[in-house]
């Protein structure tokens, strides 16, 4: 028997009607959804543009070039064309005639832009109300950007802006000159009391002497005011490498602009070619990029396009290779730079160019300005550089060489850089070493050193040190070189010819061993000649510090006072006779003052304290008119 079911399966009419509806009120909805959506977007768009513009006349109105406008000679001002003056801003005046008040049509709207000034909150500004209306759908719309301009012109404010930037004052940056006989200023701007000097290159030294790193600071400074106007700085590394390929930088070097009339430094490029690694892990982290970056030969493989090439290299693709390299700060940035330039280097006596001889101090001055100028120049007036050592006693002697980069023109247009300096130099400019890229250094503790005729190899004159070196990063005074000295075995009368020789490029920079190429410039020497013994004596005392505060700063005081006085040239002795003493020591409240080998005849000697680094003030007991050994000299030093 069939049975059927009392109720009809399938939707009803009524129910299909529902669906229906509330399908539709939902695409209603979300029809109205993308209505709205596409039309905040197109108000975030046109309020964007308003801020854009209203933001564009703010930098508009700041771009003035000078602050007031001239005023001609019946008083009334007379802006030059082209010019927009600080003056000129007001309610709906000023900036660039492009971005006027009036209507900007910008994708689709039209913009209104206006501007007034309220009452300026601080002296030499204006507070500017930046206005910028248009019209949509929903009525009147607008965005307004508030902003202050100050009374100072984006030019002047600039490090390298016209006319208007000499007026503004750079950071000062205070200087302490170096100390004779270990640094020596020269002029080159007389005009502008413009001294320049080199500090004393001091090496750190590398897995047991095998790689050297010797740093110092080439300083241009005020003299009147002890204020920094130039400082580079220069890190020389002797490496070890392994032959790679790769990208590398070109050398960094020097150029003249004849535009400008200046001499700046330039930053290499880069270019894919030879390069090098570190073979090792030993050595200063500056060989990375030494071993990179200096593999190009003297025929001036460093590129396509490139004219710069590097004085020398030892690049080997098979086996290991040393390089030595020149680096300097480049804006901002350690660079491979140029190689060294060795010209000359001089020999003479500590006295010679100590304060206590004003004279011959001032005739090497002379010669250094001259040979800079004119590298023909001869050593004929650095006279009486020989010395007298008597039995028993010592001189230290200085080599101080001269070196002069080459300067490239950075384009062919005229004049070209010598022929610029030419002129300069005919014209007696107070200001031409300026333009002269030279650097003399005492590299004393580089140079290599010989004596002819050494008691130490069967002679009978005197001998000269030339120790290893070893690390003076730290603290110097911890090996010797250039020290003539006279022994016991010695020849009243007897002379050695004392030479100090330098390897030309950077080797001779970083210590390296006499390589035997050098050429007449890049050594010099003086004859010492054996006097008769004479009876020296000795002076040692102690060096403590004023009471300071108890505590880290106090401390720190202390500390900063006790390294001033152990810099070279800190205490010294002058009278019958003068020289440098030492203070050594490592405790934390003083240190040991030691001033040796003081000829007893006739002495009379006072010794003194300079104000070097911190040390502001100092005072001495038991120090002045000592003619024999003393051990209670008592010094006090102060910052303050």
């Amino acid at each position: 028997m069939k049975t059927y079911s009392r109720y009809a399966q399938g939707f009803s009419l009524i129910e299909v009607m529902v669906a229906v509806v509330i399908l539709a009120i939902g695409l209603m909805g979300l029809a109205k959804f993308q209505a709205e959506l596409t039309r905040n977007s197109a108000e975030t768009k046109t309020r964007a543009s308003a801020l854009a513009l209203a933001e564009r006349k703010l930098e508009d109105l700041r771009s003035f070039t000078d602050i007031e406008i001239p005023i001609d000679a019946s008083g009334n001002p007379t802006p030059v064309a082209n010019i927009f003056y600080y003056e000129q801003i007001a309610d709906n005046a000023g900036g660039s005639a492009s971005l006027s008040t009036g209507i900007y049509p910008i994708g689709g709207e039209n913009y209104t832009l206006t501007w007034t000034l309220a009452t300026a909150p601080l002296e030499r500004t204006q507070e500017v109300s930046i206005n910028v209306a248009w019209t949509d759908l929903d009525g009147p719309q607008n965005v307004i950007l508030a902003g202050i301009i100050s009374a100072t012109s984006p030019a002047a404010s600039s490090p390298i802006g016209g006319a208007a930037a000499v007026s503004i004052e750079p950071p000062s940056i205070s200087y302490t000159p170096g100390l004779a006989p270990e640094v020596i200023s020269i002029d080159v701007d007389t005009g502008n009391n413009l001294k320049k000097e080199t500090s004393k290159p001091l090496p750190d030294v590398f897995h047991g002497g095998d790689y050297n790193k010797v740093v110092f600071d080439v300083v241009t400074y005020d003299d009147s005011t002890d204020e920094v106007v130039r400082r580079e700085q220069f890190v020389n590394v002797n490496c070890l490498c392994s032959a790679s390929t790769g990208q590398s930088l070109t050398p960094a070097y020097t150029v003249f602009n004849n535009g400008s009339e200046t001499i700046h430094d330039a930053e290499g490029t880069v270019v894919t070619k030879n390069t090098g690694v570190v073979a090792n892990n030993q050595q200063p982290d500056q060989c990375v990029a030494c071993c990179r970056d200096h593999s190009d030969s003297v025929t001036g493989t460093s590129g396509a396009g490139e004219t710069i090439a590097y004085g020398s290299t030892n690049y080997d693709a098979a086996n290991d290779y040393p390089e030595i390299c020149r680096m300097k700060y480049v804006n901002g940035k350690l660079r491979v730079f140029q190689d060294w330039n060795l010209s000359t280097v001089s020999v003479f006596p500590d006295s010679y160019v100590s304060n206590s001889s004003p004279t011959t101090q001032a005739a090497y001055k002379s010669y250094v300005a001259a040979y800079a100028k004119d590298t023909s120049t001869t050593k004929a007036t650095l006279t009486s550089r020989d010395v007298t050592v008597n039995q028993g006693g010592n001189s230290q002697l200085q080599a101080r060489p001269i070196y002069i980069d080459t300067v490239y023109n950075s384009t062919a247009s005229t004049p070209t850089y010598a022929t610029f300096l030419a002129a300069k130099i005919a014209a007696n400019d107070a200001d031409t070493l300026q333009y002269v890229p030279f650097f003399e250094l005492n590299l004393t503790k580089i140079a290599n050193w010989g004596a002819s005729n050494c008691t130490d190899a069967a002679g009978t004159g005197s001998c000269v040190s030339t120790e290893a070196i070893v690390d003076e990063g730290v603290s110097e005074n911890n090996y010797s070189r250039g020290l003539v000295t006279a022994d016991g075995s010695s020849t009243t009368g007897a002379t050695s010819i004392i030479t100090a020789r330098l390897n030309e490029g950077n080797s001779g920079v970083v210590g390296e061993a006499d390589n035997g190429g050098v050429n007449a410039n890049a050594s010099d020497n003086v004859t010492a000649t054996v006097g008769a013994a004479i009876t020296t004596f000795d002076v040692t005392g102690s060096i403590g510090v004023c009471n300071l505060p108890n505590g880290p700063t106090g401390n720190a005081r202390k500390s900063a006072l006790l390294a001033a006085v152990e810099t070279a040239g800190a205490v010294t002795y002058s009278g019958t006779s003068s020289g440098t003493c030492t203070a050594t020591g490592n405790g934390a409240n003083s240190r040991t003052l030691s001033c040796t080998s003081i000829p007893e005849s006739g002495a009379s000697i006072t010794i003194a304290i300079a104000n070097v680094g911190v040390i502001v003030t100092s005072t001495l007991t038991n120090h002045s008119g000592i003619t024999g050994a003393v051990t209670d000299v008592d010094v006090v030093i102060c910052d303050e």
